[in-house]
């Protein structure tokens, strides 16, 4: 029965993976990306992010200054990497607003994993005020290896996050310096069905363990009815 449980628990995928920054940074960096962005991207330079306790949707956020002529990303920690195929056709969102001013670009995304560099825009331009963006985890949502690479195929996102590598998520949405807030990422996945073999499968463990204590139970019988017709020593 243990053993139907742990497939049960096996079968399902993992849980949506979320920062919110209620705590702290939740292990965030920044990188400071080459540009034109290569594959995979040549990071030059990083560094932390700033952890804000009274900004954010609500309360609790990250953010960053613009201070490179090259990309400034926001960079995922090691949580929301690896294995991340459930997570194919969900969305990928996420909370940000620039500290003044209007954005010049929409917000993107980029995912690098499996050999391939995939970037995605996420809506409409920040603004100063508190909005989600969201990018649909399917292959048109994406370009490949370039904001104007072909158009990504279905095979080709579930082949990044088959392995996802890195995960990056771009504030610097103007040509001057700007200062952006980040807050609710979330990387949504989808539960694996269970297959229909395996309560079957459960059943027949159950009626196994069933049927070994009958067994055992008529043997301990049998065994005292021995004793007892053997009489005293």
């Amino acid at each position: 029965m243990a053993f139907s449980v742990f497939l049960l628990a096996s079968s399902l995928a993992r849980a949506s993976v979320i920062s919110n920054f209620e705590v702290g940074s939740e292990g965030w960096t920044l990188a400071d990306i080459f540009q034109p962005i290569a594959n995979p991207p040549t990071i030059i330079g990083g560094g932390s992010v700033i952890y804000e306790t009274a900004e954010g949707n609500p309360a609790g956020s990250i953010a960053t200054a613009d201070v490179s002529p090259n990309a400034t990303f926001f960079m995922a920690p090691a949580k929301f990497l690896g294995d991340a195929s459930s997570a194919f056709g969900t969305t990928f969102s996420y909370d940000m607003r620039l500290q003044t001013g209007v954005g010049q670009v929409g917000a993107a995304v980029m995912m690098v994993g499996g050999g391939l560099t995939l970037l995605g825009g996420a809506g409409n331009v920040p603004t100063e005020a508190w909005e989600t963006f969201g990018v649909d985890l399917i292959g048109a949502s994406f370009n490949v290896n370039a904001r104007t690479g072909p158009t990504a195929t279905d095979a080709q996102l579930q082949q990044v996050l088959g392995s996802l590598t890195a995960l990056y998520i771009q504030p610097d949405v103007n040509n001057g310096p700007e200062f952006a807030y980040l807050d609710n990422v979330v990387l949504k996945t989808t539960v694996v069905p269970l297959p229909a073999t395996l309560p079957l499968f459960g059943t027949a463990l159950a009626g196994l363990g069933l049927a070994r204590w009958r067994n055992r139970t008529k043997m301990k019988r049998a065994k005292i009815k021995e004793i007892k017709g053997a009489g005293p020593i």
